[in-house]
């Protein structure tokens, strides 16, 4: 039998004070509501309810959670990225500060090498100069010396020649000598 509005009414018609039951039907009835409509409708809200839980609210729940489990990864290895960052800015700046320190003391090698190698090449020039000049007044007193021993000769011949043809008589070993040594002593003191 289908429990109708019609059929309430007429029921609660027919049992107007048969307690609370009797009254809340009639209320409901007087109310436009149907009692095992609304029961029907609130248990299809339950199964409604509970297939929303457990297929759709447990589901975006887990979704919800797993998201935020990644973002709060995502954020600690983005502190964790930001420390190995500064890290390695901070390594990256010694690094350069002693590599710039290592190009000075290559320059400072380079300019003293450099300057021992001017030194050195400078000592040699000097040296190789200073023999030069030492080997050049050699060769000049050795081309004077024997400049002088050539005027001499020279100056003895005519000399010789001269005190011939003016005395007029052949010298002897003995005036030539004497002339020699006579002339010589003349000669060296001018």
């Amino acid at each position: 039998m289908i429990l109708s509005p019609s059929f309430l009414a007429q029921a609660a018609d027919a049992a107007p004070s048969s307690g609370i039951v009797g009254d809340l039907v009639h209320t409901f009835t007087r109310l436009g509501v149907n009692g095992p409509d609304l029961l029907a409708q609130a248990v299809l809200f339950l199964v409604v309810a509970l297939a929303l839980k457990k297929f759709a609210y447990g589901p975006i729940l887990k979704v919800l959670e797993e998201r935020k489990t990644l973002i709060e990864q995502g954020l600690a290895n983005a502190e964790k990225i930001k420390a190995e960052l500064a890290n390695a800015q901070t390594e990256a700046g010694k690094v350069l500060h002693e590599a710039g320190e290592q190009a000075n003391a290559v320059i400072a090698e380079a300019r003293k090498t450099a300057e021992a190698q001017i030194a050195k090449a400078q000592a040699d020039a000097a040296k190789v100069v200073e023999a030069q000049l030492a080997a050049a007044r050699a060769q000049i007193e050795q081309d004077r010396q024997q400049m002088l021993r050539e005027t001499k000769n020279d100056i003895l011949g005519l000399v010789t020649d001269v005190f011939t043809r003016v005395s007029g008589k052949v010298l002897t070993a003995q005036d030539q000598e004497r002339l020699k040594e006579e002339t010589l002593s003349v000669v060296t003191r001018n």
